[in-house]
């Protein structure tokens, strides 16, 4: 027979205390593992749903002839979706455009590199050697623009032999000069 106190509750004994204690610690464990499940499939469905918004996006910015509007309607659509069959139902419609935005975006990607690597240079700018400017008037076009390789090519044009080798410039933006930066071999 179990006691009672002057309530008339029963009394738990210690081992069925320790019991009770348990199986609430393991249904909180549970509960709070349930929790961070719901909030990580949460995440990656956002995630998945901005990255197909993004993609909706890309076709906008990289194919000129589509119906933006559409596009933009269909881009809120997914934001709002709460399904994945509903953002796959939207995607849809566009798989071919996807794909050629796609390689567009990897293009400008590839070419913006490339702009990095070599960069060109508007002129007129005034190109500095050896604490002095150098007059560049007849060498080169207003206008025009020219890469490094350019740059040394007509400056041994005209008999600057110090730009045989392999020359980069460093760029000052602000006063527009370049600064050659000449590449020394070493022997050894």
């Amino acid at each position: 027979m179990p006691l009672e106190n002057l309530f008339g509750e029963e009394i738990l004994s210690k081992e069925e205390l320790e019991e009770q204690k348990k199986q609430q610690e393991a249904a909180a464990k549970k509960a709070k593992s349930e929790a961070e499940k719901i909030a990580k499939e949460k995440k990656r469905f956002e995630g998945f749903r901005e990255s197909e918004a993004n993609l909706l996006e890309d076709i906008i910015k990289y194919i000129e002839d589509v119906d933006k509007d559409a596009i933009k309607a269909d881009i809120t659509l997914i934001k709002q979706a709460t399904t994945n069959e509903a953002i796959n139902a939207i995607r849809s419609k566009y798989t071919d455009q996807i794909v050629i935005a796609g390689k567009k975006k990897t293009e400008a990607k590839k070419a913006e590199e490339e702009a990095k690597k070599n960069p060109k240079y508007k002129y007129p700018f005034v190109l500095h050697y050896a604490g002095k400017n150098i007059d560049t008037d007849l060498m080169f076009e207003n206008g025009q623009e020219y890469t490094a390789e350019e740059i040394r090519t007509k400056m041994l044009q005209h008999q600057y032999y110090e730009f045989s080798g392999k020359v980069s410039f460093e760029h000052l933006k602000d006063d527009n000069v370049l600064l050659p930066i000449f590449e020394q071999h070493k022997k050894g």
